[in-house]
């Protein structure tokens, strides 16, 4: 079995915009065409962690506001990040990242007037996860299967509601699916999948916070599709 490529420090950042019984606007933004990672979908501000960044924890978050600021011209405070999940690219992939997961609270009006930078993404979107969903049903929104889980989590809560989720969340283990091609299509299995441990590739322990998503999901149609178990 060839060696799996290296994994690399990243950092995404979900801004969530409302009062605590407003369901959230959600800042995301459309990726390059040109991009080596994900072209072309939606995503949530971030990046990679760079060396100028430091080095453990606070790299995470230095890289988060970093890759805001950068991205969407949005300006945030540390103590306005809260970590909430953490995934792995599959071994399967050429480029793997070790991306810990953000919330950022903000005012409505932080997100007035905001940009996407133009050159590593386009189409700044900031809209309700229920609005985004809608988008990717109707094929207007590639969202790849980290941003899609995520979305799924956030549907139909309130900003107080996501708060206290998020506050019951343990997301030091991260989630590390694997990735297989069978009949003819692209698949990802989540580590809660039955038979996951027996396919190739690295693999990790389920944490406890998949047990509310999909098992996996399957690339047709030109997006991603969840696979129920």
């Amino acid at each position: 079995m060839p060696e799996s490529p290296p994994i690399r420090p990243a950092a995404t950042v979900v801004v969530l915009a409302g009062a605590p019984g407003d369901l959230p606007r959600l800042v995301m933004v459309r990726r390059s065409a040109r991009s080596r990672f994900m072209p072309s979908t939606y995503v949530f501000p971030g990046g990679r962690v760079e060396p100028e960044d430091g080095k453990g924890d606070a790299a995470f978050l230095h890289a988060a506001i970093r890759e805001c600021q950068e991205e969407v011209g949005l300006s945030l405070e540390r103590d306005a990040l809260v970590w909430f999940d953490t995934w792995i690219t599959p071994s399967a992939e050429r480029r793997r990242y070790h991306a810990r997961f953000f919330a950022a609270f903000v005012d409505t009006s932080a997100v007035t007037g905001l940009a996407a930078d133009g050159l590593e993404t386009f189409d700044l979107r900031c809209e309700t996860a229920e609005a985004m969903l809608a988008s990717w049903r109707a094929s207007r929104a590639d969202l790849p299967p980290p941003t899609l889980a995520t979305l799924l989590r956030l549907a139909g809560r309130t900003t107080a509601e996501i708060r206290r989720w998020m506050e019951d969340v343990d997301p030091g283990q991260p989630i590390l699916p694997k990735w297989i091609q069978r009949d003819g299509l692209h698949h990802v299995f989540l580590p809660h999948a039955p038979g996951y441990t027996d396919l190739e590739g690295d693999g990790a322990r389920a944490p406890a916070r998949v047990a509310s998503l999909p098992i996996g999901f399957v690339r047709k149609e030109d997006r991603w599709h969840p696979i129920d178990g």
